[in-house]
């Protein structure tokens, strides 16, 4: 190329040399974008997130057979466990893939070196969800239920594969503050498909009669009131919401409200030998109680003052 342009401070008008300077000119071009796409492709978290999005690519095919199978009522009990046990396993996975959220956004945005980590610790327990949604939509016995289930499970696959995609585009780079935007997004839709997950399995095991896995939902919503005084803890909720103090505020004195509505029914229909209806009244103080844990966090993230946060996260883990 460098021949090719001197030829042509000889020569400026010879046709010849202006071909040969502009193949040569294409092959260096090609030759760079080669280059740079290998570096890409070779810095860290690149090979681990394109195997794991591969591997939620086949968790979603088996959602997709397992739900044709369910729509034609042909989807066949699986016997490896019971309905609570393969509730209770999908519930336990969710929990534990909304744990590690965080940690594959901190390392997506700038922490290239951790990406590999993060994503190895998410993908793992998108096995047990998925078998464990399968399961339990097996050994249900209206199609609604099964496909609801199943919809729902591929949701969270869906966004946490999405999540994969933005993450192995940003590669941890802090200068990609263009990314890092597509990244908090898929973050929340993550969380959100993991919420509504979890209140549909709520809801099931509560028609089942099963209630250990309320009472794990319950203990799940106090260990995750975080300290007010924990920076990273404060920095999750900031980033995944606008909410001011005082609409977290405002929402946990209605729920609180309603807990307390909810508990005197509790102990009226106890009372009174009424039991049929206690399932319900439990799953909906679960949720409330999973509100106001939520609100509690946000609240501690956008109070200026870590004292009155301090007080909020202990009223709600005496509540």
């Amino acid at each position: 190329m460098v021949s090719a342009a001197k030829s042509l401070a000889v020569a400026p008008k010879d046709p010849p040399t202006w071909q040969l300077l502009a193949n040569q000119s294409k092959s260096v071009s090609d030759s760079i974008k080669k280059l740079v796409a290998s570096i890409r492709d070779k810095a860290p978290g690149q090979r681990e997130c394109e195997e794991a999005i591969k591997k939620l690519g086949q968790r979603i095919t088996e959602l997709d057979q397992a739900a044709l199978l369910a729509l034609s009522q042909n989807l066949p009990p699986s016997r490896d466990n019971s309905l609570q046990g393969f509730a209770e396993q999908t519930d336990s996975a969710a929990a534990e893939l909304s744990d590690r959220l965080e940690l594959l956004r901190s390392a997506a945005k700038a922490e290239a070196e951790n990406i590999g980590h993060a994503v190895e610790r998410l993908v793992v327990y998108c096995d047990p969800l998925t078998a464990g949604a399968i399961g339990a939509a097996s050994n249900m016995v209206h199609s609604k239920q099964q496909m609801l289930l199943l919809d729902q499970t591929k949701t969270v696959i869906e966004c946490a594969q999405q999540l994969l995609y933005v993450t192995k585009e940003c590669g941890g780079n802090p200068k990609a503050v263009n990314i890092h935007t597509d990244v908090d997004e898929c973050v929340a839709g993550t969380r959100e498909a993991l919420a509504e997950l979890t209140a549909t399995l709520a809801d099931l095991a509560t028609q089942a009669g099963i209630v250990t896995g309320l009472v794990d939902t319950i203990s799940r919503a106090m260990s995750r009131v975080p300290d007010p005084n924990t920076p990273f803890q404060r920095r999750s909720f900031v980033t995944d919401s606008t909410d001011s103090f005082v609409d977290y505020q405002t929402r946990m004195v209605a729920s609180s409200k309603e807990i307390a509505r909810l508990a005197q029914e509790m102990v009226s229909k106890c009372s009174s030998g009424n039991m049929s209806s206690l399932g319900n009244l439990g799953s909906e103080l679960t949720r409330q109680y999973t509100q106001v844990a939520g609100d509690c966090a946000g609240a501690g993230a956008s109070s200026s003052n870590p004292e009155v946060a301090g007080r909020l996260a202990s009223a709600v883990v005496e509540l």
